[in-house]
């Protein structure tokens, strides 16, 4: 699995070492300062074609041949200057709180077949390789999340630092080294993880970087909010407290709490229910609800789905209910499943603003003659295409790309262009300055 890397080339062109390149003209006299393109002109990189009038703002495929010309640093005829690298916006944090407890161990990852591996065993087979694509611009902090005795107090297995080959030696050393046993502290767990994020004193390339929860559950809470008092599986009455803003029997956080805590600290949280998050345990109540509504407090659920109770059976639901968290309750393959979602939460939080860095030699970029390539993983390549619509902003553009400043140093990818670059996992793209030499889409 590939994660969308956001590997961006730069040719300063033409412009570079000339101050009086900032708010280059196009060829109909005019300068725009919110794309810095001229729709009408047919020499500029996509031949007069816009973000505006397409479904995503990619255009149609170029050929392999135009491709490579653009993306080749060393090929002056299309791109000339030198090349450098942006930073894409502010990279991710992300603290995964990962259930350590005794049914990760002891239950076995597909149901049917009973003798099978374990949850622990294919995720410790899996996670490995899920941790090693991620992005090495991300900051990652691990802590799993069990009460085998006495009270639950959190110990962060991997603190948060940058995805360094180092750290993630830690993240593989640490699930190598975990045996689940205990109880379940879901709340607790979720606090710890939030204090961890809260506390992390991060370098300075990640100042402003969105923070983020994974908690990665197989069942429902067995421990009460006091941290110490096991109640296998929790009544009714606490149930219905947290679900409907209480406080529970024992005190403590809620999913109300979960919500204005984490809006507070500005940090969203998904929420993986993996095999037996499905299983009631006897109780009356819909623990995949549950989780649901923590992916809503968490900000995080699926757009416009309002979670619903299903009707417990035993050890399942049926029916079930209407779900807004990344369910794998029912996944055929545990492994694969656990990959793809965690995948896909990665995609989902992947930065589409980026700074672009100012010319070595002085002076900047020509907007007019920015070609942004972008490959989606098979060889079939295309162009974002600039989005020229008046008083376009980062909050309202919906295709294509603008910048966003008027030195045309911050690069914004718009909302739906972003979310399709997003969902393919092999995508990948550059961008060039300084494209002369004619249209690009024929």
């Amino acid at each position: 699995m590939r994660i969308l890397r956001s590997v961006y080339v730069l040719s300063l062109g033409s412009c570079f070492g000339i101050v009086a390149c900032s708010g280059a003209k196009s060829a109909d006299g005019n300068t725009n300062p919110n794309s810095g393109f001229n729709p009408t002109n047919p020499n500029s990189p996509t031949g007069g074609l816009v973000a505006q009038n397409t479904d995503t703002g990619i255009s149609p495929p170029i050929t392999a041949a135009k491709a490579a010309t653009l993306t080749d640093p060393n090929n002056p005829s299309t791109c000339t200057g030198g090349g450098a690298e942006p930073e894409g916006g502010s990279p991710p944090v992300m603290e995964f709180v990962i259930d350590a407890t005794g049914s990760m161990h002891d239950d076995p990852a597909n149901p049917a077949e009973p003798n099978g591996p374990s949850k622990w065993d294919v995720f410790s087979q899996t996670m490995p390789g899920v941790f090693a694509s991620l992005p090495a611009n991300f900051a990652l902090g691990v802590t799993y999340f069990n009460r085998p005795s006495g009270c639950y107090t959190g110990r962060q297995a991997v603190p948060i630092a940058p995805h360094t080959a180092a750290q993630q030696t830690l993240i593989a050393n640490s699930i190598a080294n975990t045996t689940p046993n205990g109880y379940t502290p879901t709340y607790n767990a979720w606090e710890f993880g939030l204090t961890q994020l809260q506390n992390w004193q991060p370098p300075a390339a990640y100042a402003t970087s969105p923070k983020y929860i994974v908690l990665i559950t197989d069942g429902v809470p067995t421990v009460l909010h006091d941290s110490c008092t096991v109640e296998n599986p929790i009544s009714q009455a606490e149930y219905d407290a947290i679900i409907n803003g209480g406080t529970g029997s024992a005190g403590g956080k809620a999913i109300t709490g979960i919500k204005a805590d984490g809006l507070a600290a500005k940090v969203k949280t998904y929420v993986v229910g993996v095999v037996g998050s499905e299983n009631p345990q006897n109780a009356t109540y819909d623990p995949l609800y549950m989780l649901s509504q923590i992916a809503v407090a968490g900000g995080t659920a699926t757009a416009g789905c309002v979670p619903k109770t299903g009707t417990p059976s035993g050890t399942t639901e049926n029916p079930r209910g209407t779900y807004c968290h990344f369910d794998l309750s029912q996944a055929s393959d545990f492994g694969a499943a656990l990959s793809s979602t965690l995948g896909s939460i990665a995609q989902s939080v992947i930065s589409c603003d980026y700074t672009v860095p100012a010319p070595s030699t002085g002076g900047q970029i020509d907007p007019n003659t920015a070609a942004l390539v972008y490959n989606d993983g098979s060889g079939v390549y295309s162009l974002v295409l600039p989005n020229t619509t008046p008083g376009m902003t980062a909050a309202n553009c919906d295709k294509g790309y603008i910048f966003t400043d008027a030195a045309y140093t911050q690069l914004h990818i718009c909302s739906t262009t972003c979310k399709t670059l997003q969902q393919n996992p092999a995508a990948s793209l550059e961008i060039r300055f300084g494209c002369t030499n004619g249209p690009l889409i024929n």
